[in-house]
């Protein structure tokens, strides 16, 4: 049960996504994505293409993507570049792990690998699937997932960032 959300553009990479998941010709695969965008109809066009239609849902837009994320083995993230990805900080704060392409935009911060999830080379979807098998036949903890993230993202730890941060520019 492969999870990935955000909004359906190039940026994101979905397309690049598919082709990673036609490759896991395995029927214990499936694939949903959360989210709605332009590229919408190119990206079911290229599923159908590609002959995993039936093991691919697109749910669409959801308020609530939290009950997906925990339900979820493994989430999966093909940006090209992002900002801060907070879309993978709430799926390890759900307890589930992450592969996701070593884009520019600070996932390096964020993931730290065999713990929370794995990173491959951007763009290379042959290494994103061997990721993706590995990660499912290899599963993590979710507690250690959870901390990996709470403990270095958290409210306290953050709220404690701003507040030092401001007492420095108060200052002067």
């Amino acid at each position: 049960n492969l999870l990935a959300a955000g909004k359906l553009m190039y940026q994101k990479g979905f397309d690049l996504l598919l082709q990673a998941f036609a490759k896991l010709d395995d029927p214990r695969f499936h694939l949903t994505i959360l989210g709605r965008g332009k590229e919408e109809a190119n990206l079911k066009g290229l599923a159908q293409r590609l002959g995993i239609k039936k093991r691919v849902t697109f749910a669409g837009f959801v308020d609530n993507p939290y009950p997906f994320m925990a339900r979820a083995d493994l989430f999966v993230l093909s940006s090209r570049f992002e900002g801060f990805p907070n879309v993978i900080l709430e799926s390890c704060a759900c307890g589930t792990p992450v592969v996701a392409f070593a884009c520019p935009g600070g996932l390096d911060e964020i993931i730290w690998e065999g713990v929370n999830g794995w990173l491959v080379e951007n763009g290379n979807v042959d290494a994103f699937a061997e990721a993706v098998k590995a990660a499912v036949d290899c599963p993590l903890n979710k507690e250690s997932v959870i901390r990996s993230v709470s403990e270095r993202f958290g409210v306290v730890r953050i709220t404690g960032k701003y507040e030092a941060l401001f007492e420095t520019i108060g200052k002067g």
